[in-house]
Parts: C-alpha cells; sequence; structure tokens
C-alpha cells in the first residue's frame, strides 16, 4: 500500500499514526491537526487527503498535492473577523453532493480558530455527522483558541518540533528493543512510565511555556477569573497533546512491529524506517508469526484502552507485558 508521508520528514509520529488509519481503513470522519510548523500541518493534511481520495493512484494522488482534484475542497477564512457564513452554507452544501471521481472527498479547513458565532454554528451538523462519502480536516494554530464545539467533534492530533518528535522516536525504539530481549519486570516499568513522560514533556513543553508567556505579557489586564480560564485552557490542550502523542507514538510501534512482521515473511522491501533495518530484520527472524501478530494486536489494544479513558500508565504497562511476551515467545 502506498507510503502517504515518502519524502516528508516531519512529524514522524503523527505521520505514522496516518499512515495506519489509511491502512486499516479505519479513518474517523474528522481530524485536527494543531500547533506545530503551519506548513507541516498542511503537507500533513493534503498528503492524507491524497491517500483518501488518490489511494494507490500516482497521478490523481499528485493531483491532490497540487490542490487541482475536484474532490478536494479547500477553505480558509474570506473575512477580516474570519469565517462568513456565506463560506460555511458553501461547504455544507456542497457536502450533500456525491464526489466527481473518487470515492470520497475531503475538505480541508485551515484556521479553523477564527470559526466562531454563526458560522460555527452552521458547520456543527455536517462536522458531527457528515455524510459517508466526506471526511474534514481542520488546521490550526493553537487548539485552545478553538471553539470547544468544533474541538470536541474531531480527533486531535497535536504537532510537535522535529526535535521533539526525533528524540522521542529513538527513545521508543530502544524500548521496544528491550522487550524483544526479554528485559526484566523493574526495566519494563520503568521505561513504561518513560514512554509515557516523553508524551506528558512534549504537551507541557509546547502548551504550557505559550500559556505562561501570555499570562505574564497580560497580567495587568486580565481579571483572576479570566486568569483562571485561560490556566484551565492550557490543562486541556496539554492534556489533549499527551493524549495525541501517546497515539501518535504508537503509531510508531505499530508500523515498526509491521516492518517486522514483512521481514519475518521474507517482504521486508519498503520499511516504515529504513535506519533500524538490521535490527528490525533480525527481530522479524527470530520472532515468530503468531508473536508478531500478538504483538500489533497489543498496539490496537493500548489505543483502545486509553480511547475509553484508562489511565495511560496502566495501558502501557500492559502494551509493554504483553509485547515483550509475544516477542520473546519462540
Amino acid at each position: 500500500m502506498k507510503d502517504l508521508f515518502s519524502g516528508f520528514a516531519a512529524q514522524q509520529p503523527i505521520q505514522a499514526y496516518l499512515q495506519q488509519a489509511y491502512q486499516s481503513g479505519h479513518i474517523t470522519h474528522a481530524y485536527m491537526l494543531a500547533g506545530g510548523l503551519q506548513d507541516d500541518a498542511m503537507q500533513l493534511a493534503l498528503r492524507f487527503a491524497a491517500g483518501i481520495i488518490a489511494g494507490d493512484d500516482d497521478a490523481e494522488f499528485d493531483e491532490v498535492l497540487r490542490q487541482a482534484h475536484p474532490d478536494l475542497h479547500m477553505f480558509k477564512p474570506a473575512g477580516t473577523g474570519g469565517y462568513l457564513v456565506d463560506q460555511i452554507r458553501e461547504l455544507t452544501h456542497d457536502a450533500e453532493l456525491a464526489p466527481i471521481r473518487a470515492g470520497r472527498k475531503v475538505y480541508i479547513v485551515t484556521e479553523c480558530e477564527r470559526l466562531s458565532g454563526a458560522p460555527a454554528n452552521a458547520f456543527l451538523k455536517t462536522l458531527e455527522e457528515p455524510p459517508e462519502t466526506v471526511i474534514c480536516l481542520l488546521i490550526t494554530s493553537s487548539e485552545a483558541a478553538v471553539l470547544d464545539t468544533i474541538r470536541s467533534r474531531c480527533e486531535v492530533l497535536v504537532l510537535q518540533t522535529g526535535a521533539q518528535a526525533h528524540e522521542g522516536d529513538q527513545r521508543v525504539f530502544e524500548m521496544m528493543f528491550g522487550l524483544a530481549q526479554n528485559c526484566g519486570s523493574r526495566e519494563l516499568l520503568d521505561n513504561a512510565k518513560a514512554f509515557v513522560q516523553i508524551a506528558h514533556d512534549n504537551a507541557e513543553s509546547y502548551s504550557g511555556q505559550e500559556t505562561q508567556e501570555f499570562l505574564e505579557k497580560y497580567e495587568d489586564y486580565l481579571s483572576q477569573g479570566a486568569k483562571k480560564e485561560i490556566e484551565q485552557q492550557g490543562k486541556r490542550e496539554a492534556s489533549a497533546q499527551e493524549r495525541a502523542a501517546l497515539l501518535g507514538m504508537l503509531g510508531v510501534v505499530q508500523n515498526w512491529l509491521r516492518d517486522c512482521l514483512a521481514a519475518h515473511e521474507g517482504v521486508y522491501a519498503a520499511s516504515n524506517f529504513p535506519a533500524r533495518s538490521d535490527q528490525t530484520a533480525a527481530i522479524g527472524a527470530a520472532t515468530s508469526l503468531r508473536g508478531l501478530m500478538c504483538a500489533i494486536d497489543a498496539v490496537a489494544n493500548a489505543r483502545s484502552r486509553i480511547s475509553y479513558n484508562v489511565t495511560p500508565q496502566l495501558a502501557i504497562e500492559a502494551m509493554f507485558l504483553e509485547i515483550r511476551e509475544a516477542l520473546c515467545r519462540r
């Protein structure tokens, strides 16, 4: 199946998560890409949209990337104060129509923090219950700036800086290799704690600093009530970012395990992580097919537990235990 993000090196955890959604066909009706560099967010949105619309058709895929495909719809604020009602009415009316060439169509809504008032209300029904052929991708510089009614109807994916993503990936790989070597229970629990801490640190460093800087800058102009509300928004954003970071890291683990499975089956040609090909091939060769499938299922179980509000620490500890058992089963 096509690698949607080939040649695009930024935001690997988010890439892995979206690639897995594409490959499995379990695509949510609405995603929000929040924070980070907006060029990165647009590239992620366009490439994911290209997969949804074009699949493995290279010509159609390229047409989506050039924003020339009739089933890709781009929206940005037309008014000085944000989106206009007429824009959203155009979107919602068009969403009811069948795709022109593809099986599905995608709406990319940029600067969605500027959706408010009547335009936001007009968008809610389509965003919550779009036709089966419609996927919405929203882009914002700050999740906290988006209305709760908009944010709650999307799966939120928070972008990180390239340095944060790279460092996190390296530590995740080290943990997985430790599990494959049948690490001790103490090391396993410590690594599970570190796994969750990576997501927490990235979320805190990204949003907490911005919230604190804002409060310091406008301290003389804000009431105590306003300060409390801003602090609460910062905490909500950090929580959402931590969850998105965890899901992205789980996507990295699952894609690496799929590489191991491909190596086990002797079709190790297109790796998601070519720099790790030697270690991946060794683990694929040393692990049974059943073990690899159980390890992949363990990641899916962890994602499900987190989505049902199981404490992340418990979800990751259970996943690590299941992966260790699966990879060390001969």
